[in-house]
């Protein structure tokens, strides 16, 4: 099973007293190989209590394959959500794509309302492939335009290593001075993302106090006050 672009949906994850305050909202956590800690699951395993798991299968690596030169290769997603009204009883759909630019990740951002950037700290070369995918939202913008960059996870950090420190600081300066916002989340390295990955079970599934738990719990604040900000003002 690949879970690169496993798909979540989140039921009442912004409720007010029972009263919905958005509509559904797709983020797609693009280009992300940290983000396989928030899902791991197979067709067996019970989801966290108001969400739903659509993981990945082999059929979804054949479909990206055959649509690459179709119309699908950029409208399929679209196609399959037009007539969904199952979709609106969701607050938050979450679209884990692969860490490349292809079929997968161009019909993720066309439904998209934000992309969500993991970058681990412990790479600076992955600063390289993000100028080429910042035009591609650019382009994207073009057809779709609710799409925005809502901000850079910076992930796998180890304060105990003066590397990850130093560059993190580096990569936070460098997209300060670019006006990209960085979330104040940073997801730190912690083995027992791998061991859940083993149990397959989500970090919550595994150890719902542990650090890497406690950080996905931060990051999903954030961007849950972030997306509720941003629809209040659109009113």
């Amino acid at each position: 099973m690949c879970v690169n672009s496993a798909s979540t949906v989140l039921r009442g994850a912004g409720d007010n007293g029972g009263r919905r305050v958005i509509r559904h909202r797709f983020v797609v956590a693009a280009c992300g190989k940290a983000s396989r800690a928030q899902v791991h699951v197979n067709r067996t395993h019970r989801p966290i209590e108001k969400t739903g798991l659509l993981d990945n299968t082999i059929q979804c690596m054949v479909w990206e394959r055959s649509a690459a030169t179709t119309a699908d290769s950029v409208l399929g997603f679209q196609r399959l959500i037009r007539n969904d009204s199952g979709l609106n009883k969701y607050h938050y759909v979450l679209i884990d794509t692969p860490p490349n630019i292809g079929t997968m990740v161009h019909n993720a951002l066309m439904i998209s309302h934000y992309v969500i950037v993991p970058i681990p700290t412990s790479d600076q070369f992955a600063l390289d492939g993000l100028a080429t995918f910042l035009k591609l939202i650019q382009t994207i913008r073009s057809q779709n335009d609710k799409l925005k960059l809502l901000g850079i996870l910076l992930t796998k950090f180890d304060d105990r290593a003066d590397v990850y420190v130093k560059n993190r600081e580096k990569m936070i300066q460098f997209f300060h001075s670019k006006k990209i916002f960085v979330f104040d989340t940073t997801i730190r390295f912690t083995v027992d993302i791998d061991k859940a990955h083993i149990k397959r079970k989500t970090i919550f599934g595994f150890d719902t106090d542990s650090q890497g738990a406690a950080d996905y719990k931060n990051l999903a604040r954030e961007v849950v006050t972030i997306v509720r900000n941003a629809a209040q003002n659109q009113k």
